[in-house]
């Protein structure tokens, strides 16, 4: 991979991401101990977490990113931050 490779991609993922982590307090965490936390949730408990995330978080950071909550906005927030699991 040349320079200007991963320079315009570290460049792309901060202008599409990272810029807005500081703001809005978020982290990556890894599938695996994602995974080990829900197992150790019951469903209830689960659905009661989404709901809270998507209101104190999800929505916010929509709104940091593009302004307006919109559907189309909203796709394009999970297109770019829900990355394939490999």
């Amino acid at each position: 991979m040349s320079v200007n490779a991963i320079v315009n991609k570290l460049v792309r993922e901060y202008v599409e991401w990272d810029r807005y982590n500081e703001k809005i307090h978020i982290m990556e965490i890894s599938p695996t101990l994602l995974t080990e936390l829900m197992e150790r949730c019951s469903l209830d408990d689960a659905r009661e977490l989404g709901k809270r995330m998507s209101q104190d978080l999800v929505r916010p950071s929509i709104e940091q990113m593009f302004v307006d909550f919109t559907f189309d906005n909203t796709v394009e927030f999970l297109r770019r931050e829900v990355r394939p699991v490999h």
